[in-house]
């Protein structure tokens, strides 16, 4: 996550995003292992795990990080008690509590595709995938399940070290063929750019894939 918002250039909300994605993930596990799990229990396992969680600091980021701590139980507390905000850009905990809020309490329209797709992901490990025509659906529950053995020891956990660079898809006109660190040997059978976004559709040998890169 630290990689992440450096890369972006966000560090200004670097603790807003750490503990956004501990939420986040702490949500999910719950869910994949309880899909009776309630809405209440879900948001208070996301609060303890907050107000538990510590990380190394330096002594003048010490005070930001509880700042940032606070907010964020004093958030989950409100869509606790069913106050909630509207949809709002960048703030990651707040759309991601409005997900829950909108699967579990009321129904509200979404327009963003990112927030939409994690809504989709939830609804799926829920089982309400057939009605929502997601793509890669196969492939995204392949994966679930793929990770799933591997937290149970199942199967053993390989370290993966090759470096993924989407510019090298980016580059590639349709009808090239070249070898992915991902999905190996994989053919460019669309590319299409609208809405500053650029679709690429890759045929692969376990199936067809639409990869997404948005313009900076």
């Amino acid at each position: 996550m630290s990689k992440y918002i450096r890369f972006l250039k966000i560090e200004e909300n670097t603790y807003e995003y750490i503990l956004s994605a501990i939420c986040y993930n702490i949500i999910i596990h719950k869910l994949i292992e309880n899909k009776n799990v309630e809405y209440e229990e879900l948001l208070q396992s996301a609060k303890e795990k907050i107000i538990g969680f510590t990380m190394e600091l330096d002594k003048s980021q010490v005070v930001k990080f509880q700042m940032e701590r606070i907010k964020a139980i004093q958030i989950i507390d409100k869509y606790i008690d069913l106050k909630v905000y509207e949809y709002e850009e960048d703030k990651v905990l707040i759309n991601m509590l409005n997900v829950l809020y909108d699967i579990y309490i009321e129904d509200r329209e979404i327009s963003d595709n990112g927030i939409l797709s994690i809504k989709k992901s939830i609804l799926s490990i829920l089982n309400f995938e057939e009605n929502l025509n997601i793509n890669n659906i196969d492939f995204t529950l392949s994966m679930a399940e793929y990770v799933i053995k591997l937290r149970k020891y199942i199967i053993n956990k390989k370290i993966y070290n090759n470096r993924v660079d989407p510019r090298s898809l980016i580059k590639l006109e349709v009808g090239e063929i070249t070898i992915d660190p991902i999905f190996n040997q994989i053919e460019i059978i669309k590319k299409d750019f609208k809405n500053d976004i650029l679709e690429i559709g890759v045929k692969a040998k376990s199936g067809i894939y639409n990869l997404k890169f948005k313009k900076s």
